[in-house]
């Protein structure tokens, strides 16, 4: 038996572009379709301009005596008949269909590849039709010879010289810059598809940024009818759009499946231990346990959106409780309502070490299976943290203000059929001046009042008072700053004290105000 050989090569895009058009490199049926946005489109194409770095490419090369099967087409998926490529792409196929779709020229193809470069701004981006002697396709500037006739246009048409000349110079300079990026290629030969697939979790296991569910597909993979792992983890987070978590991460997913295999998502190796177990036979129940996660998150603690999601943490133990637990009562979901929020407050997950993560998650466990009476060590009260907070999407203190404002939305409107629609920041660089929109019709309501000087029927469903949008349309901001802080603050203590817990106030943490 041949010795499995794992080949590290670098090699210009250019060349594999022209590998993948004569059929010397495919994509195997088993890899997910092109699901790339235009914004990460047009964000490897900055990088790639600059020279960073956009990771390396994995290939497998099939045994000689292996009988070859279909491979998808780059740009379309439809599924074709191949010829004896020399090696499939087991990772990094968005990254090569995105490169080789834009440089491609065709008419016909995705709206995503039709990306162009803006000679002026000198930047990437969509023209949606505008013809300009500043822009120019990407298939026309990767094409030295096509650029030759463009460089023509330019000077035939641009009657500014220096302009022309500046437009000259950073089209030659992004064709030479196309032409000449290099990737790293890791090159697996000698082995069946489900070797080159262990090949590629140990890579992944040192540390090698691989997607795990190209990963977990090439070593899942048996034949044409095999269910797909990508395609499984698109439905089942699809599902999940009526509670908000369409943006669910498939490496979150894959965290919440390890339970089904006997491990947690914090031991060694882990995606060795995955290869070993095919947990698309799990896929019925772990679709129900997250969606029972999420609803909980949804409809019990006010998360309505992903993004409201402190830490995906969070959804892993909940997915845990609700694998274990299938008919939890009341003093069950109490339970774990407080330790949600708990865990949120005090920032439990905030660069935490692996032992800290280790301990929780074992208490976690001691309460799920009867061992212990609560499902975290509770201090009696907990500090709660200052509104001085840089506002973000990615903060749990930022999380939890956002969800004490979806419950002050619910207490001022009994409704309860919302969606995050986004925010509106009312001072520049705090949290304190922030205002949830949790419909659409919000939006367009606060954007008017924004315009026409605040006639809103209720404010109070913004945390806002009039004595405060008073204060904000008079530029007297610290007073804004203060009254809204308290009010905020007052907010959460009552959202906490609901969930059971105690905390204190620091003095720093209310201006000029009493808490009774």
């Amino acid at each position: 038996m041949a010795t499995i050989t794992i080949k590290p090569e670098r090699e210009y895009l250019r060349e594999i572009a022209s590998k993948i058009k004569s059929g010397k490199y495919v994509i195997p049926v088993f890899q997910r379709d092109f699901v790339w946005k235009k914004e990460q489109v047009v964000d490897l194409f900055d990088s790639i301009s600059k020279g960073y770095p956009i990771g390396s490419i994995i290939l497998w090369k099939p045994e000689k005596n292996s009988m070859a099967f279909k491979a998808k087409d780059i740009l379309t998926d439809k599924t074709q008949e191949v010829e004896s490529p020399e090696f499939y792409v087991l990772d990094g196929r968005q990254r090569l269909t995105t490169f080789y779709g834009c440089v491609t020229k065709d008419e016909n193809k995705n709206e995503k590849f039709k990306l162009a470069y803006n000679l002026e701004r000198d930047c990437f981006e969509y023209t949606k039709g505008k013809k300009k002697d500043y822009l120019l396709e990407l298939p026309d500037i990767y094409d030295t010879f096509s650029l030759l006739n463009c460089l023509q246009d330019i000077l035939k048409n641009v009657t500014d010289k220096e302009k022309a000349s500046k437009y000259i110079e950073r089209a030659k300079l992004m064709n030479t810059r196309l032409q000449s990026y290099e990737i790293g290629e890791v090159m697996i030969e000698n082995c069946s598809l489900n070797e080159a697939g262990t090949v590629f979790s140990r890579i992944n296991s040192k540390g090698t940024d691989i997607s795990k569910v190209s990963m977990l597909q090439a070593i899942y993979y048996k034949n044409d009818q095999s269910p797909l792992l990508s395609d499984e983890l698109d439905r089942l987070i699809d599902s999940l759009g009526g509670y908000g978590f369409e943006k669910l991460k498939t490496d979150d997913v894959l965290n919440c499946c390890c339970r089904y295999i006997g491990k947690n998502f914090y031991d060694n190796n882990i995606m060795e231990e995955m290869i070993k177990t095919d947990i698309t036979k799990f896929l019925p129940e772990i679709k129900q346990d997250i969606t029972s996660a999420v609803k909980f998150l949804h409809e019990e603690c006010g998360v309505i959106s992903y993004k409201m999601l402190p830490y995906a943490k969070q959804l892993i133990g909940l997915t845990t409780f609700f694998k274990e637990v299938k008919n939890p009562n009341n003093t069950q979901l109490k339970e774990m309502k407080k330790w949600f929020f708990y865990t949120t407050v005090n920032q439990s997950f905030l660069n935490s070490s692996l032992n800290n993560v280790r301990t929780i998650f074992r208490q976690l466990d001691k309460y799920i299976t009867g061992e212990a009476e609560y499902a975290i060590e509770y201090e009696k009260t907990i500090e709660l943290p200052a509104l001085d907070f840089r506002f973000s999407t990615q903060s749990a203190l930022s999380n939890l203000l956002m969800i004490t404002l979806v419950r002050e939305y619910y207490k001022q409107t009994y409704n309860h059929n919302v969606a995050y629609c986004g925010h509106c920041k009312l001072l520049k660089d705090s949290s304190i001046g922030i205002v949830l929109y949790l419909t659409q019709n919000d939006k367009k309501e606060f954007a008017e009042a924004l315009t026409n000087g605040f006639v809103i029927s209720n404010l109070k469903k913004y945390g806002l008072t009039e004595e405060l949008v008073d204060f904000w349309l008079n530029n007297e901001l610290e007073k804004f700053k203060k009254q809204r802080n308290n009010l905020l603050i007052k907010a959460e203590v009552e959202l906490l004290k609901e969930m059971g817990i105690t905390v204190t106030i620091p003095n720093s943490n209310l201006i000029h105000y009493h808490l009774s």
